[in-house]
């Protein structure tokens, strides 16, 4: 049985409308409980069957909270560990975005703690250096550009070797650099010859990012791993029904929770980055690089008698894009499988010197609901972005 506590302290960072920086407030509280069995899946990784009765956290940035968990239908959890990246997914069903950052997005994964011992024996007074993979996997975060972390043996006393763990870290996650100093403390059980509890203190200076904001913060983590005499919920005759392998539908999130009134499945590139009831935005990265943003915006009721023509609706764009239009590089309509009208228009021009291609997609359903899905993407990122906006919009409807 695993137990892990997260209580985070600090400030989040944001640039202002007018471009200066403005810091708010941070306080997380994560709590997790599971069950877990573990199997060697290849020589170079694990996996492992989690069934969660807790995972919740409570997180405050300035006056706005949010409280994701995991709910009960999507407890069941597949943990792979493949050399050093991490992945997590239910095989019962599309997790949210922010369901998917609560399990995967922080540090002392019960599948990479281990990987902090030693290759070789040590005696007490020894040090050994943790490696950059392994910092990247037992951290969660994209890479490691540097790192002098260290651990040493301090003492063995009844059946238990007790290490400390000191050093800093440079890296990036999701495209903002970090810097991290790291104290922490485990123990390992010698009969189960494991780590069975570990207790750490992060600092961490975050910029800005892409999909996030900048971090100045002190965090606290503390995992204990207690073993069963026998498993509780992952009998082998449960074991026996759950798919380690995730199929395409299980690995999508889906967006259904969220402010606006829409709905759809996207890939795990995409990052939810603004959301209100009128508009909602995503941004999707891929390596840490910023690959496109999408914004969806309600557009009212229409007569679907007198709705906007797709002439008219190109007209428009044109205009709204004044100087900054170069040509219109393609335009249609269809109707989806759900009998909703789609204009689709894909308009070229330029920003500061920056070529851009702008898709947009004008959606009506049939009873007249209509939002406007646009993409921005980078000419030179076209190739990368692929058919990204077909794929969401495969999914798209409207209504709660």
């Amino acid at each position: 049985m695993v137990e892990t506590l997260l209580e985070v302290t600090g400030d989040a960072k944001q640039i202002s409308g007018d471009l200066k920086e403005v810091k708010e407030k941070m306080e997380v509280v994560a709590g997790f409980r599971y069950e877990e069995r573990i199997e060697q899946s290849s020589p170079t990784g694990l996996t492992s069957i989690r069934q969660y009765n807790l995972a919740k956290s409570k997180m405050k940035i300035g006056d706005q909270v949010r409280m994701p968990e995991l709910p009960s239908e999507l407890q069941t959890i597949v943990c792979s560990l493949d050399r050093d990246h991490v992945s997590l997914f239910s095989p019962h069903g599309s997790l949210r975005g922010e369901q998917l950052l609560l399990i995967e997005d922080i540090p002392g994964n019960t599948l990479t703690i281990d990987r902090l011992l030693p290759n070789t024996e040590v005696g007490v007074g020894e040090s050994w250096k943790i490696s950059d993979k392994v910092l990247r996997s037992f951290l969660a975060i994209d890479a490691v550009a540097s790192s002098n972390v260290e651990a040493v043996l301090t003492a063995v006393a009844d059946n238990m070797a007790m290490v400390e763990v000191v050093g800093d870290v440079s890296g990036v996650y999701l495209g903002a650099a970090t810097e991290m100093s790291i104290r922490a403390k485990f123990q390992f059980d010698l009969s189960l010859q494991r780590i069975n509890w570990l207790g750490a203190m992060f600092e961490e200076n975050r910029s800005i990012g892409h999909v996030g904001p900048g971090l100045d913060l002190v965090a606290k983590l503390q995992v204990k791993i207690s073993p069963l005499d026998k498993p509780q919920a992952l009998t082998d005759t449960a074991l026996m029904t759950i798919s380690t392998r995730p199929s395409l539908a299980v690995m999508q999130l889906k967006y259904d929770g969220g402010k606006g009134p829409w709905r759809f499945s996207h890939d795990r590139s995409w990052y939810v980055y603004q959301d209100d009831p009128q508009t909602t935005v995503l941004r999707k990265l891929i390596n840490g690089e910023l690959v496109a943003q999408c914004n969806v915006a309600d557009m009212g009721t229409v007569d679907l008698k007198t709705m906007t023509t797709l002439v008219k609706f190109q007209q428009d764009l044109v205009a709204g894009l004044g100087n900054n239009f170069g040509k219109i590089a393609a335009a249609g309509e269809y109707e989806d499988k759900r009998g909703c009208k789609i204009y689709k228009v894909l308009l070229d021009g330029m920003v500061d010197d920056l070529a851009l291609r702008w898709i947009y997609h004008l959606v009506t359903d049939r009873e007249g609901r209509q939002s406007v899905v646009v993409f921005v993407v980078e000419a030179a990122m076209l190739e990368q972005f692929g058919d990204a906006d077909d794929a969401l919009l495969e999914t798209y409807r409207m209504g709660k």
